[in-house]
């Protein structure tokens, strides 16, 4: 078998390596008006098998064309080395197909030169369930010596799952990060890209040094004007670059895009099994007022047509694992944090273009971005959306150690408890014009944390508690970035 006539279009760089810079994805990247450049996470040098995933739309493949013009452009490696392979659009579904369709490169590229490296790049490889056994096959062929293989995915569990398969044949003995997870920007990410201005301006929070957050707060209020009309516009974008680009380039997000988004997230759910109808119960159940409030598997499944909580469980959790929101659990000790896996829990978006896509879908709305702008108007559910983007925030940070916490009887509440770099922070969303000494008893009772406010910047030394309005702590957050090392969360 030799390399099929699809893989010569994908791969122009094979005949000159120029080529590269007309990749329609590279174009599409030098021709934004606002981007945001991801430096390369990946050693390159060492033979591994790399897993990157993250939701559609977020930048992944266009990540991995900018590897390819690095590695060819700048650290000039033999352009026959380099395959790109779009699983996906390619049609591949099964482990041998992907196999035969790899193998035929690596025949063909064979002479390049003696101690040169081979470089795979295998986008959306989701589509095949059980890809670790392709990883398998060639493993024990001894066909991937001197090999990097990078390979994204949009369903998380899929990924994490085919990596499993491949025990001990990825690299792990290198002691490097091989598992990465791609999300939209984070807010600090996103001013940066607005206005690139802000790169080397931000301070850095440490949110679990309530005084020396607020401290590190001053530096950044000093562009808080400009950090307060950015925070107005990721409400409605999120971190989404074609979502982001559009909104700066127009002033709103057309149809179209949030069609795509859609219309991807349907095709996952179809392919983890899931009925169309049944996801848009969840998500009209979800939209009611559900955001950031406590609930269990039986309430879903009551109050929806869903049928048992296991199938609403399945829903819920599968939702999580496409990047669509995350599932929050109560901890019932701030002194030892941990899941109370039966308590009830809490349901948070992932990001608000994300949530304005759902949301528009489930109510039928014409037009998603009108809908938005309504959404943000309203100030019960720009509460909801603020609370829901601080949680992300928080869960970037802190992986799957955060938890919110609240008695039994409800005397103490506290909207987030979590680790940042290995020690707890403490802390309370209060979005509103005035916050008095009632919202900070828990945080006071605990030995004080940080209240993320609307306006409201003080310190309290003798409650060691900080007020920081939300733009200026997100601002402030560089742990909270957008490609990291995966923990399985």
């Amino acid at each position: 078998m030799t390399v099929t006539s699809a893989q010569i279009r994908d791969n122009p760089w094979w005949k000159r390596p120029e080529l590269v810079r007309e990749d329609p994805d590279l174009v599409r990247l030098a021709a934004k008006s606002v981007r945001y450049e991801h430096p390369i996470p990946f050693a390159l040098r060492a033979d591994a098998v790399y897993t990157l995933r993250g939701p559609r739309q977020v930048g992944k493949s266009t990540l991995l064309k900018r590897i390819i013009a690095n590695l060819l452009l700048e650290q000039q490696v033999a352009p026959r080395s380099v395959l790109y392979l779009d699983v996906e659009g390619a049609g591949i579904r099964d482990a041998g197909r992907l196999a035969d369709e790899v193998g035929a490169f690596l025949d063909w590229s064979h002479p390049v030169a003696a101690g040169e490296r081979r470089y795979l790049l295998l986008d959306e490889v989701t589509g095949v369930p059980d890809w670790g056994t392709f990883v398998r096959l060639l493993h024990g062929r001894g066909r991937l010596a001197g090999t990097v293989m990078i390979v994204t995915g949009s369903h998380a569990l899929d990924l994490r799952r085919g990596g499993e398969m491949a025990p001990g044949r990825r690299g792990e003995e290198l002691g490097i990060d091989l598992d990465w997870v791609m999300r939209p920007l984070g807010f600090r990410e996103y001013a940066q890209a607005r206005d690139p201005d802000l790169k080397d301006a931000l301070g850095v929070l440490d949110p679990a040094s309530p005084e020396a957050a607020h401290e590190a707060a001053a530096e950044v209020r000093l562009h808080r004007d400009r950090l307060s009309a950015m925070f107005d516009r990721y409400l409605l974008t999120g971190g989404f670059p074609h979502a982001f680009t559009a909104e700066h380039d127009t002033g709103s997000i057309p149809v179209t895009i949030y069609r795509l988004f859609r219309d991807a997230m349907i095709g996952q759910m179809r392919r983890a099994g899931h009925r169309e109808p049944l996801f848009l119960e969840i998500l009209a159940w979800a939209g009611d007022n559900r955001l950031g409030r406590e609930f269990s598997w039986r309430d879903v499944a009551a109050e929806t047509e869903i049928g048992g909580k296991d199938t609403a469980r399945s829903y819920l959790e599968d939702a999580e694992a496409m990047f669509l929101w995350h599932i929050f659990y109560r901890t019932k000790s701030l002194e030892r944090l941990r899941q109370a896996p039966r308590s009830p829990k809490k349901l948070y978006p992932a990001d608000p273009f994300v949530w304005h896509s759902l949301a528009s879908w489930a109510g039928g709305e014409r037009d998603p971005w009108a809908a938005a702008l309504d959404r943000i108007a309203n100030p019960a559910s720009r509460g909801e959306l603020v609370e829901s983007v601080v949680a992300d925030h928080m869960r970037r940070i802190s992986g799957r150690d955060c938890f919110y916490y609240r008695t039994r009887r409800g005397e103490q509440e506290l909207d987030f408890a979590f680790l940042a770099g290995g020690r707890e922070a403490l802390l309370e969303v209060k979005y509103r014009r005035r916050i008095t000494g009632s919202d900070q008893n828990t945080l006071a009772t605990h030995g004080g944390g940080i209240v993320a406010t609307r306006d409201q910047y003080e310190w309290d030394a003798e409650k060691r508690i900080a007020l920081i309005p939300v733009p200026l702590l997100l601002a402030g957050l560089e742990g909270a970035g957008s490609l990291v090392p995966s923990e399985g969360s």
